[in-house]
Parts: structure tokens; C-alpha cells; sequence
């Protein structure tokens, strides 16, 4: 068993060193890539700061005042790192960014009361809260806002 184990171990290897090696938060193997994905495909340094923007984006999305702010000033710094010329550039474009997003305003914290079920709770002031459609009962209510996925726990 341990055999077995030992060469799985050594025909995995190289496939694992290759496919984590500039894992982005696109598609390297498209064929469509701009000049600068290849750029950062091409680049660990670079992989690991689009990876990192990307966590930080859907986490500042999430939480922030005005999602659509975030959104909309994401669009406009994609376009000014697509016309970077080199890897300083767009490496520095990244770090201008995260700082940026991590500056993001938070939405704040909202409190929803309801007298007649005796519901309390505190969520993010960017989310809303209704009642349930249907027969769910008089304490069900439904918490929808920015990063929030119908179904999800």
C-alpha cells in the first residue's frame, strides 16, 4: 500500500507543481487572453496578487456601503492595469488597488426587531430583510444582500 502510495505521490507531483504554480482567478489556458493576463499568468508574483485581489474584491463587495461604488471603481482600475507596459507596472497597479479596497467604507450594522415574534438580530446595513413567501410561518425571514447566494447556508 505504501508502495502504491509512494509512486501515486511522484506521478502527481510534477501535475500538481504545474497547475498551482500561477493559479489566477481567470483562465490561463484561454485562448483569449489580453497581453496582460499573459503577463500574469507568466508570473508567480503576479498570479499570487490577482489571486489576492480577488479574495479581497468579493470580501469588500460583501461588506461594504455601496457595493455598486465597489464595483464600478474595480472596472475602472481593470482598465488602467490593462495598460500597463511592463510587470512593475501591473504589479504595482495591485498593490495601489488592494490598498484602495481595503479602505472600502463598511456598511455598517442594522438591527431588525420584530415585536409580534420576538425576532431580534443584527445584520450588515448593506443586506434586507422580508418575510417569507409562503407557508415558512410568521418567524422566517429572508436576509438578501451583495455576496449572498439564494440557497446558500
Amino acid at each position: 500500500m505504501i508502495a502504491v502510495m509512494r509512486r501515486l505521490a511522484v506521478w502527481l507531483a510534477p501535475i500538481m507543481a504545474c497547475t498551482g504554480a500561477h493559479a489566477t482567478s481567470f483562465d490561463c489556458d484561454s485562448e483569449s487572453l489580453s497581453r496582460i493576463e499573459k503577463t500574469i499568468c507568466s508570473r508567480d508574483d503576479l498570479a499570487a496578487l490577482d489571486n489576492e485581489m480577488a479574495d479581497t474584491y468579493r470580501r469588500m463587495l460583501s461588506l461594504a456601503r455601496t457595493p455598486a461604488d465597489v464595483t464600478a471603481s474595480q472596472r475602472r482600475w481593470l482598465a488602467a492595469r490593462n495598460r500597463c507596459n511592463d510587470a512593475a507596472c501591473v504589479a504595482q497597479t495591485y498593490r495601489d488597488r488592494l490598498t484602495e479596497l481595503r479602505a472600502t467604507p463598511g456598511a455598517g450594522w442594522r438591527e431588525f426587531h420584530d415585536p409580534a415574534t420576538g425576532l431580534r438580530f443584527r445584520y450588515l446595513a448593506n443586506r434586507s430583510v422580508k418575510p417569507c413567501a409562503g407557508d415558512a410561518g410568521p418567524r422566517c425571514h429572508i436576509l438578501s444582500g451583495p455576496g449572498m447566494a439564494a440557497g446558500s447556508a
